[in-house]
């Protein structure tokens, strides 16, 4: 399980770096990029709600059964794998679009 913590829970990281980042270089975005922070719970809500009905993805091949295993579905076999991955694609382009383009705009100004 604490694994599959990492998985899910390392793409907040960068969210924190971003925060930090913020505070350190433009205190007066601060309220804004937490005002949008607090919209990330209602997303996930969203899409788990959405997804968590639908069928779990096939993984009838290599590459198909290590992408829903990474996303957690050997752990948690009673939830969709479906929302599994999208859960994780979701919380990883947060991740890397702080990295490569929150930061690198916010560096720029």
């Amino acid at each position: 399980m604490f694994s599959l913590a990492i998985v899910y829970a390392h793409p907040l990281v960068a969210l924190w770096f971003l925060d930090r980042h913020l505070r350190r270089t433009k205190p007066e975005w601060l309220t804004t990029y937490r005002r949008c922070l607090l919209l990330l719970p209602l997303f996930v809500i969203a899409m788990s709600w959405q997804l968590s009905r639908a069928t779990s993805l096939a993984d009838d091949n290599g590459l198909f059964w290590r992408i829903t295993q990474h996303a957690g579905a050997q752990l948690l076999p009673n939830v969709s794998s479906h929302m599994l991955v999208s859960m994780h694609v979701f919380l990883e382009m947060l991740h890397y679009g702080v990295w490569i383009i929150a930061l690198p705009l916010i560096g720029a100004t």
